[in-house]
């Protein structure tokens, strides 16, 4: 394995600084004394943050699809560790939004997307068991009421056997 230190082209070097300053804009002093109190890894306002500059759109995205090539990718994960942000969620929500893309109903597909690659819309998956399934009413609800929350169809995902 070869640790020598890599050059990084003009544009990357400036997408790197671009990007260090974005994430010390938005995770403050202030964000992360609220993860250490409360330990949720998660702040609303820099995942919204990350999904209106487009960050979240671009790694999820393929590079051939206008995302992140593999050395900004890497600079946007380690820049993303460095600066310890709390946004467990992403990676979760990324996964269960390709699940969507790839089986769920154009329909389904239209509505989710925008929503996670602008960091308005977080998911996570359900587990379905023979004879049990997923109880929502389990689950805290974002909205309150059930205003939080897109049913889904686990119905036609059950055959799907993820």
């Amino acid at each position: 394995m070869d640790f020598s230190h890599v050059e990084l082209s003009p544009q990357d070097q400036e997408f790197l600084e671009d990007t260090r300053a974005f994430i010390g804009k938005h995770v403050t002093d202030e964000v992360l004394a609220r993860q250490l109190e409360f330990g949720e890894n998660f702040d609303e306002q820099v995942h919204l943050a990350l999904g209106e500059a487009g960050y979240l759109a671009s790694d999820w995205k393929a590079e051939a699809d206008g995302g992140f090539s593999p050395v900004r990718r890497r600079i946007f994960q380690l820049e993303i560790a460095r600066a310890h942000t709390p946004w467990y969620h992403w990676g979760t929500t990324s996964v269960v939004a390709r699940l969507v893309q790839q089986f769920g109903a154009p329909e389904l597909t239209d509505k989710v997307l925008p929503g996670v690659l602008s960091g308005e819309i977080r998911l996570l998956p359900g587990v379905h068991r023979a004879g049990g399934g997923l109880r929502r009413r389990d689950l805290p609800d974002p909205g309150g009421a059930g205003g939080g929350w897109i049913q889904l169809d686990y119905q036609r995902l059950q055959d799907v056997h993820l």
